[in-house]
């Protein structure tokens, strides 16, 4: 195949779960600048999230063709399974092609760190909201602290905003 007249680069978004908030507003952003520069996006993404269906909705990752691909843009770490991620990153890996990290928890040149503060908002709001829960301790025990630390400063945050609302 002549890659179908393929003139303009084609990048590969990897992500799981591209319903949710973030990820669309992620990937809204992500396509208009490959658009911007003259490249195209096609999205790979799963939906569901319930662990009777990750094995057949990962299935989707296997039809990615990777030599038609010059680049890619992966949510390593949203995938569902060590397996997948193992392997797509692999797969990403071979391919010697440029890829950017979208979810490392240290910034360099291949990856980026992405803004937890809309979910740390969002689960302290539903904390407080659904289960009517009002104060919070917070235990870090996880190697990657950035996550957690947002987490911990935006639910004192929203409880901080709570009270003042009061």
């Amino acid at each position: 195949m002549d890659d179908m007249n393929k003139q303009r680069p084609l990048i590969a978004v990897i992500v799981s779960e591209a319903d949710r908030s973030f990820i669309c507003k992620a990937l809204n952003c992500i396509q208009k600048e490959l658009f911007n520069a003259d490249m195209d996006a096609v999205v790979f993404s799963t939906i569901l999230a319930r662990a009777e269906e990750i094995t057949v909705e990962n299935k989707l990752f296997d039809v990615i063709n990777y030599e038609n691909i010059d680049g890619f843009i992966v949510f390593l770490k949203g995938l569902s399974g060590s397996d997948v991620q193992k392997k797509i990153g692999a797969a990403v890996a071979a391919t010697g092609k440029p890829a950017v990290y979208m979810d490392e928890f240290v910034k360099t040149d291949n990856n980026t760190v992405y803004d937890y503060k809309e979910m740390a908002m969002t689960a302290a709001a539903h904390l407080a909201q659904v289960h009517g829960v009002r104060t919070a301790a917070y235990i870090d025990c996880h190697d990657h602290s950035v996550y957690y630390d947002c987490l911990r400063k935006n639910i004192c945050e929203y409880a901080r905003l709570r009270t003042n609302a009061e």
